[in-house]
């Protein structure tokens, strides 16, 4: 590790990647300003990215316009995190400060190698060559896509209780990497439009749940328009969507200070227990499940969001950060493309798409009309800060004990049973049926007065 000291032309905190040329750059007709890619032919950086970078390099050059490039660039999210100087220009300084960017000059950058980790902190400069313990971080954005969509699944599948001991080993699998890939589409939604509240995140769980339903597991058109309401933009939206991303970004972001996740989680592994007894009735046909079919999903559902947390205690993603978890166009091909094969193995015929497209589409829409761009979003907390395996094990065993809890409890009383699968049932039917026509209203109103 080496330490430098430089004069502090923006003060503030940034660390990342750094990105070193030994020549001057131009902004304005040097940098695109929409993608952050240095375009300038012949350039040392031609063809990279600033974006997220430590950009480092001798001076600025070129028109004063290029100050108001910077701005640009962060405002379409794509700027340096900070910049180093051997010595500040008028150019980059003051582009710099009105985009709130922290930057350094008087250093020797002869000592910074690309792919070097630099943090910025005031005059205080930290360099650990090379790469610290962990994976790259557009390797580690894919581990969190599947953390993701594995969470989302359980949330989804084994939480609903959808029967999954009738499945087969071969639907799992494609569930698996349809939650996976939804996983994807859902953090680049976030990353994209800038969602920072959970008003804004309901569009894009909405849109996760209808695709969902629709593509994986083809939920949506059971018993329609109810599929639609409760499974679609009830459940896999509300509980499947937010429920199950509050939990992952709470235990694995360090956020867990205001939600009490002790108690929270026995309280949610009894009523777990006690639906996954009483939904029968709603469904009829089928018989409850047995106690040691609800301790093994719960034992699944633990080990999966304990996963998540283990991985967080290893270095793997310690450099992750929410820029990397935008994805590209193989990204989404790829997405598109699992996504076709899951829906190709359901019997659901191709003319009923354009409903649930068409409601995607709107909601992606809502999404972009409240986007504001250079706004941090939900993802920001990355890297991980999670809670200590310790703690998350007695979370563990008392949402096991609640689950199992719940379910004799039901088996004592099957009235209660059925009567709190009816409460839930009603409860995310009318928010699946509210809550979108809410945002519509919302959204009309807001774009109306912009």
């Amino acid at each position: 590790m080496k330490q430098l000291e430089g004069r502090p032309i923006k003060p503030g905190v940034c660390e990342g990647e750094a990105l070193v040329s030994d020549k001057p750059i131009g902004f304005l007709g040097g940098v695109d300003p929409e993608t952050g890619i240095v375009i300038e032919p012949g350039h040392p950086l031609e063809g990279h990215s600033v974006a997220g970078k430590i950009l480092v390099f001798p001076t600025g050059k070129g028109s004063t316009v290029g100050s108001y490039t910077i701005y640009r660039l962060a405002r379409a999210g794509v700027a340096p995190a900070g910049i180093i100087c051997a010595e500040g220009d008028p150019i980059v300084v003051v582009g710099a400060i009105i985009s709130e960017i922290p930057m350094v000059d008087r250093v020797d950058i002869s000592r910074i190698k690309t792919g070097d980790w630099v943090r910025i902190e005031g005059d205080k400069i930290t360099i650990e060559p090379g790469e610290p313990g962990g994976a790259d971080p557009y390797t580690a954005a894919w581990l969190w896509h599947i953390l993701t969509g594995l969470v989302l699944m359980a949330a989804g599948e084994l939480l609903l209780w959808d029967f999954p001991p009738d499945r087969t080993p071969i639907e799992w699998a494609f569930i698996v990497i349809g939650y996976i890939a939804l996983g994807a589409a859902l953090n680049g939604l976030i990353i994209r439009y800038r969602v920072h509240t959970v008003y804004g995140l309901l569009p894009a769980v909405g849109a996760f749940g209808v695709a969902a339903g629709t593509l994986v597991t083809g939920g949506i058109f059971d018993d329609w328009p109810g599929g639609l309401l409760f499974k679609a933009l009830g459940w896999y939206s509300l509980v499947g969507g937010i429920g199950a991303l509050t939990v992952l970004w709470a235990l694995v972001g360090g956020k867990t200070s205001s939600l009490a996740p002790e108690p929270a989680s026995a309280i949610l592994g009894l009523s777990w227990g006690i639906w996954a007894y009483g939904k029968t009735s709603l469904v009829g046909g089928a018989d409850p499940p047995e106690v040691w079919q609800v301790a093994l999903i719960g034992a699944i559902i633990v080990m999966i969001i304990g996963g998540a947390v283990l991985i967080s205690h290893w270095k793997a993603l310690n450099r992750l950060r929410e820029k990397h978890l935008a994805p590209g166009l193989p990204e989404w091909t790829l997405i598109a493309v699992v996504l076709a094969v899951t829906f190709t193995r359901s019997s659901i015929p191709p003319c009923k798409l354009p409903g649930p497209a068409a409601l995607i589409a709107f909601l992606i829409l809502v999404l972009f009309a409240r986007r504001v761009p250079g706004e941090r979003s939900l993802l920001s907390f990355l890297p991980p800060d999670p809670i200590s395996p310790v703690r998350y094990g007695l979370i563990a065993a008392l949402f096991l004990a609640g689950g199992v809890g719940g379910r004799l409890l039901a088996e004592f009383s099957p009235p209660l049973a059925e009567g709190l699968a009816q409460v839930i049932a009603s409860a995310l039917l009318a928010l699946g049926l509210l809550w979108p026509l809410a945002i519509s209203v919302i959204a009309a109103v807001t774009t109306l007065r912009k």
